[in-house]
């Protein structure tokens, strides 16, 4: 009698498992595409510093604001704009240089940039 070991095992569950894979795959099941409304324009935005808008955040604290930022060789500011793009204004943040993208954190008044390769 030959004693079963781990290798053994998942040489013979290996085809087992790509098998039943292949099965569900196969059986008509798939995802819905998503669907998008049209798209509406409320504003153009044209201020000055920001030229290389990298990302945006919506405020938590105060409706119709969005937070936003300029991609690196920038100075490292982020930018209050409302919903029509207008400025409402600009903060200088120290010590960094290059913002790749802006989030909420989970306080009510955190907001955080970061760079991402």
């Amino acid at each position: 009698m030959q004693r079963a070991t781990r290798s053994n095992q998942w040489a013979w569950t290996a085809p087992s498992l790509f098998l039943a894979i292949a099965s569900l795959l196969g059986s008509g099941i798939s995802q819905a595409s998503p669907t998008f409304a049209n798209a509406v324009t409320n504003g153009t935005v044209t201020i000055a510093g920001l030229t290389e808008a990298s990302g945006v955040q919506a405020s938590r604290n105060n409706l119709n604001v969005l937070w936003t930022h300029n991609d690196s060789g920038h100075p490292a500011q982020v930018f209050a704009i409302d919903t029509q793009g207008q400025l409402l204004g600009t903060y200088s943040l120290p010590a960094n240089s290059d913002n790749e993208d802006i989030a909420m954190g989970p306080a009510r008044a955190a907001i955080y940039t970061g760079g991402r390769g």
